[in-house]
C-alpha cells in the first residue's frame, strides 16, 4: 500500500468518532423513554457528563443504565452540582433512547422523589426544602472586576470570563434552536432562532456587530 491511501486511511478512521461524537450518533432524538429507579452514581466529566441508575422489575431483576448529560463545565455554569443528585433516592429519568444501546440514554428530564426537576438544558439554583428552582436567564455569577489589558499592555486574559453561555429555548433539549441567555425569557419552547454565523441565509450581511458562536470578530478576525 503506498503512503497516500494509508495516510487516508488513518485520515477517515480518526474523523469518524469525531463525527459520532459531536453529532446526535445512535440516540434515537424522536422517541422518549421513561424509566424508574433508584439513583446510583453521577459523573461530571468532560466532554460529557454521565448519571447512573437501576431499575428493578416485578420480578427482582435488576437492570442497570446511563443515561448521557452535557459537559461538566457547562453543567456547573447552569448551577448543577452533584449535591443536588441524592445518590440511593428514588428518580424518575424521560430520555431518548440509544437504538444500539439498550441501557444508554439521553437525558432529557430527571424528576426527584420531592417533586422537583431538572431539565437537561434547564438553569438551576437549590431551592428551600432539599429541591431546586428554575431561573429563566443568566445565573447570578460573582465575577470580579479586571482590566482589559495589564500595565504592559498585554491583554488581560486572567480571572472568570467566558462569552455568553447558549442553551436550547426547550429545556428538555427535545426540539428548538439555541438562544442566548439573555433571551431566553422571551423565547419559546420549540422556537428557533438564527445565529452563531456571520451572514444571514438568504444573503446580506447581518446587522450589527459580525458574530461567530457568539463572539464578535474584528476586522483582523474576518
Amino acid at each position: 500500500m503506498s503512503r497516500w491511501p494509508a495516510f487516508l486511511l488513518v485520515s477517515v478512521l480518526c474523523t469518524a468518532p469525531a463525527f459520532a461524537h459531536h453529532g446526535p450518533g445512535t440516540f434515537e432524538l424522536g422517541k422518549s423513554v421513561t424509566f424508574t429507579g433508584k439513583l446510583t452514581r453521577i459523573d461530571f466529566v468532560n466532554p460529557h457528563s454521565w448519571l447512573y441508575f437501576e431499575v428493578t422489575d416485578a420480578n427482582g431483576r435488576v437492570t442497570k443504565y446511563r443515561c448521557e448529560m452535557r459537559s461538566a463545565h457547562t453543567l456547573r455554569r447552569s448551577g448543577w452540582t452533584k449535591e443536588l443528585f441524592p445518590i440511593n433516592s428514588r428518580v424518575t429519568i424521560e430520555a431518548a433512547p440509544d437504538r444500539a444501546d439498550s441501557s444508554s440514554c439521553y437525558l432529557n428530564t430527571i424528576r426527584f422523589e420531592n417533586g422537583s426537576h431538572m431539565d437537561r438544558y434547564g438553569q438551576y439554583v437549590k431551592a428551600a426544602g432539599g429541591g431546586v428552582q428554575e431561573v429563566r436567564g443568566a445565573l447570578p455569577v460573582a465575577v470580579k472586576p479586571r482590566d482589559a489589558r495589564r500595565s504592559s499592555g498585554e491583554p488581560n486574559i486572567s480571572g472568570d470570563w467566558a462569552p455568553e453561555q447558549v442553551v436550547m429555548a426547550d429545556p428538555r433539549g427535545a426540539g428548538g434552536g439555541l438562544v442566548p441567555l439573555s433571551q431566553l425569557e422571551t423565547a419559546k419552547p420549540g422556537e428557533r432562532r438564527g445565529g452563531g454565523g456571520g451572514a444571514r441565509r438568504g444573503g446580506g450581511p447581518a446587522p450589527g456587530p459580525r458574530l461567530y458562536g457568539g463572539t464578535e470578530l474584528t476586522t483582523m478576525g474576518e
